[in-house]
């Protein structure tokens, strides 16, 4: 399969499965978890292992992959400038691609703070975009007595949401924005290989990733009491369509007739390298392992007893990000001993 077929063929799988698990808890009205899994503490742990394995994925992609690719790509260009011209030695000496890498990390974590600043102003309290990020709604309406709000994601809430109020469309506008601008440059870094092994490698952590993504969304969609379904809708598919987008954009910077086509891609590669570090280490390992002493709001006594154990979650996360990270090894051996 050639590299530009690996790519369309990524866009429309990524496409297609996001809108769809998108969409899902939008035409159910939010009740989509307790369809398909009554039990809330049996539905955290399952999404908590879809997180831990997606995390595992994308440590393999962004340490065993567009890192070292990234550097390659940068130590390349510069061996030329320094060949061309000596006086530019302790210029090129420099490790500009983990500095680009550092600045995609930074960037990123910007943003999110800065989310985070304007929803907690705005809702007084409200966590941000990565607190977002591990939230569904409760299995049930909050109650009267003031619960709090049971998260996805082994992490206690801190504030009380009245689901009667619902969210409105300055916080959808304002998360569809920041996890759209993310998720492209994620699709960017897809767009941007030159081989079809490593596209594949890229398309499946994108795409594990982007369907906790995409579900996470529907369900905050889903819950807006100021927006018709058609808008909901909406907002789901464009969300859903920046990873294809960013797919695009990579693929046209990577075949862009320039004399600095090469340099531009290893700048874009290294800055997406820093919003994987970011996913990585920020938005999920740092929310997976930080709540493990707090009570998760309530919890009848049947739940309680059959609670596990904190060492037995930690060992069960841990776990799932190793079987994340050899399942990509294994895909990177099938690929490249298909490949030659």
């Amino acid at each position: 399969m050639e590299v530009g077929q690996a790519q369309v063929l990524a866009i429309g799988i990524i496409f297609v499965i996001n809108s769809m698990v998108g969409l899902a808890p939008v035409l159910l009205k939010g009740n989509l978890p307790e369809v398909i899994v009554p039990k809330t503490q049996t539905r955290n742990r399952l999404l908590s292992a879809a997180s831990c394995f997606g995390a595992g994925v994308f440590l393999f992609v962004c340490f065993m992959g567009l890192l070292p690719d990234a550097d390659h790509k940068f130590h390349h260009f510069l061996e030329d400038i320094r060949r061309n011209d000596k006086e530019w030695t302790t210029f090129t000496e420099f490790p500009w691609a983990f500095f680009v890498v550092t600045i995609g990390f930074l960037s990123i974590f910007t943003l999110d703070k800065m989310i985070h600043a304007v929803e907690h102003s705005r809702k007084g309290g409200q966590n941000g975009l990565a607190n977002f990020r591990r939230q569904l709604p409760p299995a049930e309406s909050p109650k009267k007595d003031g619960d709090p709000e049971k998260l996805l994601i082994g992490k206690d809430c801190a504030h009380h949401h009245d689901e009667d109020e619902g969210h409105g469309v300055p916080s959808s506008v304002i998360f569809l924005v920041a996890l759209g601008i993310h998720s492209v440059f994620e699709g960017m870094a897809v767009g941007l290989q030159t081989q079809t092994e490593k596209v594949m490698e890229l398309g499946v952590a994108v795409f594990v990733h982007e369907v906790v993504m995409a579900f996470t969304f529907g369900m905050e969609v889903s819950r807006s009491n100021t927006l018709n379904r058609i808008y909901k809708v909406i907002y789901v598919v464009i969300f859903s369509a920046t990873i294809p987008l960013g797919v695009a954009i990579g693929f046209g910077l990577q075949n862009a007739p320039s004399d600095h086509r090469d340099i531009i891609s290893a700048v874009f590669e290294a800055f997406a390298t820093g919003i994987f570090v970011h996913v990585i280490f920020i938005e999920v390992l740092s929310h997976e392992f930080s709540g493990h002493h707090h009570h998760h709001g309530e919890k009848d006594s049947e739940e309680e007893k059959t609670s596990p154990s904190e060492t037995h979650l930690i060992l069960e996360k841990v776990s799932f990000i190793c079987l994340g990270l050899l399942t990509l090894i294994m895909l990177s051996i099938f690929l490249h001993h298909h490949h030659h």
